[in-house]
């Protein structure tokens, strides 16, 4: 039964990997666990609610006497419109208004699937397995579109597998540590208004304007990571959790393509703006989470979580070529460390039921001097609810959804060819959870 169950849960697991996940502030995807996300995962690495505990503090594993397998499904719909003040075209033509419709709707619907292992090795020792996509990003917008030049599709796809242990050292104290492998695989595009080019290198016979083409890379890479975490068990009722994700950095190769239309095709004499194979550095944050759980009556709890997430590591994207006329792309990002707040509480009006509530406040890492198309968020406030079922002794659901406000992201951004974006996006998101939890 149990060799079975497992196999199922993998195959689940493998099926649902190939949907694309979706970005939170900055591009962390925080829908890892639909019972945590009716508590806007307040209490996350001490509350033990559900096998996601291998992940966000694995010392939180000894918490549970029988081995168990929750399988969260996340959709997410994302909304966002751009509202422009004042956007510039090329200078060569003497800076224009510049042209484009407002892109469309870079969000829309997205898929989100994890999965969480816990087994009970024996009274005071336990493993686990965390199968989940804690990094992503999806905006996508019209060709024709005002920011065109500076973003048209940006995807970031992650799938992270991390075992863990956690040990009970007495009836206070618990360990836990864990090693990550994470894939990741990445698509940048945009428009290039490849007539300025010409025109400011001096190329003869191209006008600066009707010579759009197109550029993008894509590539994937592995990397790993490693995560640490303690619980203190105050009472029975009572506990905290603190818990450390490492940094990753991950290589990322694979091909850049240039789509150069012919009225602009001299400026390739050189042998720039041809396809090659490129390369970047991807840098992802390492993460405190520390978290409070108390259960303050038979039927009530209450939690709170503090996450700091460590964004300045991510100070740029640079893009590298192998052919060597063409040169490097860089992007600056300059993010800043950002921490998110949650509160949450527990009501059990019944045995077998029990309803969720939660609230947060999520920095975003992104200046405003740097904010772009690609990532247009800002600072996040989070209402959340769900309702959790115990089935019968070995399965329980969970339903959650959360709302999520988002400021209005103003930008104002030059490109290399001299157009210049500026407005601001507004944007808000809904997030749907379903849960199944096995206990064995």
């Amino acid at each position: 039964m149990k060799r079975t169950t497992l196999a199922i849960a993998i195959a689940l697991c493998a099926l649902l990997f190939a949907a694309d996940t979706a970005n939170a502030a900055g591009f962390e995807v925080a829908e890892l666990s639909v019972r945590q996300l009716g508590n806007a995962y307040a209490g996350k690495a001490a509350s033990g609610s559900d096998a996601a505990i291998a992940f966000f503090n694995p010392a939180g594993m000894t918490l549970f006497e029988k081995s168990m397998v929750s399988v969260p499904i996340h959709l997410l719909q994302t909304r966002g419109s751009w509202n422009d003040d004042g956007s510039t075209g090329s200078p060569f033509l003497g800076s224009p208004p510049l042209s484009g419709d407002d892109g469309g709707d870079p969000g829309g619907f997205t898929v989100i699937p994890c999965m969480y292992f816990i087994w009970a090795l024996n009274e005071d020792f336990r493993v686990g397995l965390s199968i989940n996509t804690p990094y992503g990003l999806t905006t996508e917008y019209d060709d024709d579109w005002q920011g065109r030049y500076n973003a048209l599709k940006s995807s970031l796809v992650t799938f992270n597998f991390n075992p863990s242990v956690a040990y009970r050292i007495d009836e206070m104290f618990s360990v836990g540590a864990g090693i990550s492998w994470m894939h990741a695989e990445a698509e940048l595009t945009q428009t290039v208004d490849y007539g300025s080019i010409a025109a400011g290198a001096g190329v003869p016979g191209v006008a600066p304007q009707g010579a759009d083409g197109f550029a993008g890379i894509e590539g994937d890479g592995d990397a790993f990571s490693w995560n640490i975490g303690f619980l203190i068990e105050l009472s029975e009722n009572t506990r905290f959790g603190l818990a450390y994700r490492s940094r990753i950095m991950v290589n990322i190769e694979g091909d850049a393509e240039f789509d150069v239309p012919a009225s602009a095709a001299p400026i390739t004499g050189g042998g720039s703006f041809v396809d090659t194979k490129g390369a970047t550095r991807l840098k992802l944050p390492d993460q405190l989470y520390l978290s409070f759980f108390t259960k303050v009556a038979e039927d009530w709890d209450v939690m709170a979580d503090i996450t700091w997430t460590g964004w300045s590591y991510f100070e740029e994207i640079r893009i590298t070529y192998d052919n060597p006329n063409q040169p490097v792309t860089v992007m600056p990002e300059d993010w800043n460390d950002v921490l998110r707040y949650s509160v949450g509480a527990n009501w059990r009006p019944r045995e077998d039921l029990t309803v969720r509530i939660g609230m947060a406040y999520d920095e975003s890492p992104i200046p405003s001097s740097t904010r772009t198309p690609r990532i247009p968020t800002n600072d996040r406030f989070w209402f959340a609810l769900g309702v959790s079922w115990q089935i019968d002794e070995m399965m329980s659901a969970d339903f959650a959804w959360m709302h999520v406000f988002i400021e209005d992201g103003d930008i104002d951004q030059d490109v290399v060819t001299g157009q210049n974006l500026q407005g601001k996006f507004e944007g808000s998101a809904d997030v749907f959870g379903l849960q199944f939890n096995i206990s064995f």
